[in-house]
């Protein structure tokens, strides 16, 4: 380290100025040496007249004697160090004692203050050889080529410095300093060695990066001593242009009867943009060309090109393949450079080849002889597919075949006379007029009673009924509609003859009930009704209604896991699934065996998961990355899982969604979408028979409302987008025209008897609407209950819902679960707090 005199500063060995105050720092003591005179040394910084340099601050006593700078660099060898002068003679200084051992060390100095900078320390004159200018000069350079300008450098810094000169604004590569640095002392410190010319050559290469236009350029000094740039000059560098282009075309070869695709590219290797003229021409004049583009531009550095087509101008119906040969010539439109024109072949081939009317003949009479010579065989058809032996018999005959025999096989797995087998088998290969005899089904005579318990004595009729079972004993005589079934002989879920009696043992209540205000609304008018909402029973208990859910949960989400909590009371509240993905908009399948649902690291990028909430470990996506896939539902037989794939789900005003398929022995495949560009449609639900879905559908572009759309399809639970139909919007006509009515999400009741969602038909809340439903058809009367703020909606039972509340559906803040028994819609069940956060509750067939 070097120890500057004056500030006591340590500095590295390789700086010649100290770091703090510029002081020059390079001296060595020397050996006894003459002193040298002012002639002998004009350049020395020490012997400067006092008005042209301040003197230097006095080294402290203890420090060693130093030598004044020489005129040339330090180190170059151009003159010998010299020691202080001391009566025409120098005598080497003692050094220093060293402190004792035991001596404290001496305190830190106090840090000096950088130098000041005098604004006129150095004088730069930038010119260009030989010409005389007044200002920022100008030069102009050929890419590839060499300019020179001079720079005169003079030291009015009052002290000896180095300064390192560059140029701003080109890269370093493109221009070169002669020298580099220059050493100067103060002027007026000596006759010479206080100012220097640089040569500075300004080389830009002939490539297109050297782009042909004025370069603004900066000429810089950098002063070693303050180690800052200490002076500038301005100047501008023209580089000229230069042409240079190069062709490439791909194929060189094509054949075709009526055309032959090319395509040529051409880069552009110059530094000035210019626009490409391409042109075609073949030898004997029987091709024309056609360019997609005839005339393109091209920047530096960049290539373009065009497709181009050769046709014959005379087709050939019969002959041999004939070769036409062609140049393609690029031309730089308004100066004089082009490309090597690039050579093509277009092989015209004939419409009908000179073969073909040899053994056209042959292949015909093969063709009769096979038709002559194959066995008549038919397919045996799938009579499966039939529920009646008359409808199987009429399949059979229409391939050709005949009814065999019939046997019966006892099962409940099929409906009582519908085949199950046939034999030959179903799908292999027979004569015509063979014999196919047929397996039905025979049923065993027993269903499973459904469980009735906590169900009012008309709905427990209702679903006996349906189920092929009657009414028995009732213990003791129901006293009115508001007594519920407490239990069941035989007991529900049980195997029972069909038509048997079911008998039912009530637990007498006596409860009084009012029912919310409704609307009832159709085709646009109104009317109001306080009795209740028609098509549901009255009367239910508290009671009865919570036992009726004792055995449901309810999965949900709360904006970041999956929980499932019970449908009663909403305890316990448990997490099914929770990574640090976002999971949400859970559907639980029929069986409740699996949870599909919506994961990604964020909102706009999910997939569909699905997992086993015994298994969570083996969670798998269905569908592929890339999309915001979303509001998955499954299929009535557990093996489909709809859902809506969004796009530009960031983009307002350009957000659309379609209806997609996905199976669930799915990995991360490609789904099956119904892809309409013109409607953002997203939320399906599936009827309960598989055969519709109905969708929230608006315009993607200037949305005024949103409604349900409809499809339909002969195949249940199909996964196919092809076999879904649109209906179109089934609830358009159903309320008002005014700007932002909503429907938010539809939910079918498990009758596919109604329809629920959340609407802001009438309002500007978000609250249930009830709509009948017959065979997929919605009806055009609607009930509505303004009291019940609904967003995503579910039912649990035929009666009861479990309804996700809060204020703004689309943003959800904080949200609330709640359960409405229909029959009682004025009291909300609560089953979450609003900490926890509640969304998209979905019914799972057992509770948690």
């Amino acid at each position: 380290m070097r120890v500057c005199p004056s500030c006591e500063r340590e500095n590295p060995d390789d700086v010649d100025f100290c770091q703090s105050c510029g002081q020059y720092i390079r001296w060595e003591p020397t050996m006894l040496a003459p002193a040298v005179t002012p002639a002998a040394a004009p350049a020395a910084a020490t012997e400067a007249p006092p008005t042209e340099a301040p003197p230097a601050e006095a080294p402290p006593a203890d420090a060693p004697p130093v030598a004044h700078p020489p005129s040339a660099p330090p180190g170059d060898g151009s003159a010998a160090m010299v020691g202080p002068v001391v009566e025409g003679a120098v005598e080497p200084a003692a050094p220093a004692p060293p402190p004792p051992p035991s001596a404290a060390p001496p305190p830190e100095p106090p840090a000096p203050e950088p130098p000041q900078i005098d604004p006129d320390a150095v004088v730069m004159d930038l010119r260009i050889p030989g010409v005389e200018t007044e200002g920022p000069i100008s030069v102009s350079v050929q890419a590839g080529g060499t300019v020179r300008v001079v720079l005169l450098i003079r030291n009015q810094s009052g002290i000896v410095d180095n300064y390192d000169v560059s140029v701003e604004g080109l890269p370093e590569a493109w221009w070169t300093a002669t020298p580099p640095t220059v050493y100067l002392v103060p002027y007026g410190t000596a006759s010479d060695g206080y100012e220097q010319e640089v040569t500075i050559d300004l080389h830009p290469p002939r490539s297109a990066e050297a782009e042909a236009r004025p370069w603004l350029i900066k000429v810089t000094a950098e002063s070693r001593a303050y180690q800052v740039v200490i002076g500038t000059r301005d100047a501008t560098l023209v580089i000229e242009p230069y042409y240079e282009l190069e062709s490439e075309m791909r194929p060189e070869r094509k054949s075709g009867r009526a055309k032959g695709r090319f395509a040529i590219a051409i880069r552009n290797k110059a530094n000035a943009p210019t626009d490409i003229e391409l042109s075609a021409l073949d030898s004997e004049s029987k091709l024309a060309f056609d360019f997609e583009r005839a005339r393109f531009p091209t920047k530096p550095g960049r290539r373009a090109g065009s497709v181009f087509y050769a046709r014959p101008l005379k087709q050939m119906i019969f002959g041999r393949k004939v070769e036409h040969r062609f140049t393609v010539s690029a031309q730089a439109a308004d100066v004089d450079a082009s490309a090597v024109p690039r050579l093509g072949v277009f092989v015209q081939k004939p419409w009908i080849p000179r073969w073909v009317l040899v053994v056209l003949p042959l292949l015909v009479a093969g063709a009769v002889a096979a038709w002559l010579l194959w066995p008549r065989t038919v397919t045996v058809p799938d009579v499966r597919q039939t529920r009646k032996l008359v409808t199987a018999q009429h399949m059979l005959e229409g391939k050709g075949l005949k009814l065999g025999k019939v046997t019966e096989h006892t099962t409940d797995l099929r409906p009582p006379g519908s085949p199950i087998n046939s034999s030959p088998s179903i799908g292999s290969h027979v004569k015509k007029g063979t014999a196919v005899d047929l397996v039905l089904a025979v049923g065993t005579g027993l269903k499973v009673v459904p469980d009735v318990t906590g169900l009012s004595f008309a709905d427990a009729d209702a679903a006996l009924k349906k189920a092929g079972f009657q009414v028995g004993q009732q213990t003791p005589a129901p006293s009115g509609p508001q007594d519920k079934i407490e239990k069941q002989v035989p007991e529900g879920n049980k195997k029972a003859k069909i038509g048997s009696p079911i008998d039912l043992f009530f637990a007498q209540q006596t409860t009084t009930s009012s029912t919310a205000t409704t609307t009832t609304t159709t085709n646009g008018g109104t009317g109001g009704n306080t009795g209740g909402i028609p098509g549901v029973p009255g009367g239910s208990s508290p009671s009865a209604s919570d036992q009726a859910v004792a055995k449901l949960g309810i999965v949900f989400d709360n904006g970041r896991d999956i929980l499932v909590t019970g449908a009663r009371n909403g305890k316990p509240v448990m997490k099914v699934v929770g990574t640090p993905d976002v999971e949400m908009m859970p559907a639980v399948s029929p069986t409740g065996g699996s949870i599909a649902y919506a994961r990604g690291p964020d909102g706009d990028k999910t997939q569909i998961w699905l997992v086993d909430p015994k298994k969570p470990q083996f969670a798998h996506p269905l569908t592929n990355a890339g999309f915001a896939d979303r509001h998955p539902v499954f299929s009535p037989n557990g093996k489909i899982v709809a859902f809506a794939r969004i796009r530009n789900i960031s983009v307002p005003g350009k957000i659309d969604g379609d209806v997609c398929f996905i199976p669930v022995t799915a990995n991360a495949a490609v789904p099956s979408c119904i892809v309409d560009p013109k409607l953002n449609v997203s939320r399906p639900a599936w009827s309960p028979d598989g055969q519709a879905i109905l969708a929230t559908s608006a315009p993607v572009v200037a949305p005024r409302q949103t409604d349900l759309l409809e499809y339909t399809s002969n195949q249940p639970s199909s996964g196919n987008a092809k076999s879904w139909n649109s209906l179109g919007l089934v609830t358009a006509g159903m309320h008002g025209k005014r700007v932002g009515e909503q429907v938010w999400l539809a939910r079918w009741a498990p009758d596919g008897k109604q329809v629920a969602f959340g609407a802001t038909w009438g309002s500007t809340a978000f609250h249930l609407v009830l709509v009948a439903a017959a065979q997929d058809v919605l009806a055009k009367k609607f009930t509505s209950l303004p009291k019940i703020a609904a967003c995503e909606v579910t039912y649990l039972t035929q009666t009861q819902l479990a309804i996700a509340q809060r204020g703004d559906c689309m943003n959800p803040s904080s949200s609330l679960l709640v359960r409405v028994d229909l029959a009682i819609p004025d009291r909300l069940v609560p089953l979450s707090k609003l900490s926890v956060g509640a969304e998209y509750p979905a019914l799972s067939p057992t509770p948690p």
